[in-house]
């Protein structure tokens, strides 16, 4: 994870848009984090994980719940 200010990001933001497709970057202004980039990879990875756990074990997908065994 890289941490950078909002003047170094306005500064070089072709090198800093590739790298946010790959790692999180945090983004300060004043020494205060006003951003987090995070590749959407990772995003849609984590919003998935957060899912685990809430649907039941005998779960199944495009099965008729009353057919499930």
């Amino acid at each position: 994870m890289h941490t950078i200010t909002v003047t170094e990001l306005k500064k070089h933001f072709d090198k800093y848009n590739e790298l946010a497709k790959k790692e999180e970057i945090i983004v300060t202004s004043h020494g205060k984090p006003i951003y987090f980039l995070k590749p959407i990879k990772a995003k849609i990875n984590d919003d998935a994980m957060s899912l685990v756990g809430m649907l039941p074990k005998n779960a199944t997908i495009g099965v008729d719940p009353d057919e499930r065994g």
